[in-house]
């Protein structure tokens, strides 16, 4: 068992939320993701996930269209934006061992060019899916990074 401390995410240029989080009840190696924040720089928005121990087997962006992706219901997610994204993270999760979740389930953007809110549509069997509203009705341009524990969708319009 690790010993509880206390993990800060999100401080950067233009970041949307700060989220704290004691890591006592954390399961090493589980791919937990700890926080999700928005920001722009001019034109460009990024929105990154960061993981506690490490990153997940995979992490996909595509552009859907006007409907917002659904969840294991079937429902379509509640998310602002005339056009959506889904980010799916394969091999993660998005709570502790005490089923308590670790991660904002929305984070609502301000001012920033192309995304209105980021929705959490799953966190099931292993599966953690958002949904990036955006504000645009164009197709952006998706770029996937990985790196230091962190998995950022970088979106640039067309």
């Amino acid at each position: 068992m690790h010993p509880r401390r206390l993990g800060l995410v999100g401080l950067g240029l233009g970041a949307l939320s700060l989220v704290a989080v004691g890591t006592g009840c954390l399961e090493p190696g589980a791919n937990t993701l700890i926080g999700v924040t928005a920001s722009d720089r001019q034109t460009i928005d990024t929105v990154s996930f960061t993981f506690f121990d490490k990153l997940p087997a995979t992490s996909t962006a595509r552009f859907v269209g006007t409907t917002p992706p659904s969840g294991p219901s079937g429902t379509p997610v509640q998310c602002d934006g005339k056009t959506f994204v889904a980010v799916t993270l394969v091999s993660a999760q998005a709570h502790d061992q005490r089923s308590q979740a670790t991660a904002q389930r929305a984070v609502y953007a301000k001012d920033l060019f192309s995304v209105a809110e980021v929705c959490q549509v799953e966190d099931f069997e292993g599966h953690v899916q958002y949904a990036i509203g955006l504000s645009t009705t164009k197709a952006p341009k998706l770029m996937v990074l990985r790196g230091n524990n962190v998995v950022q969708v970088v979106i640039t319009p067309t």
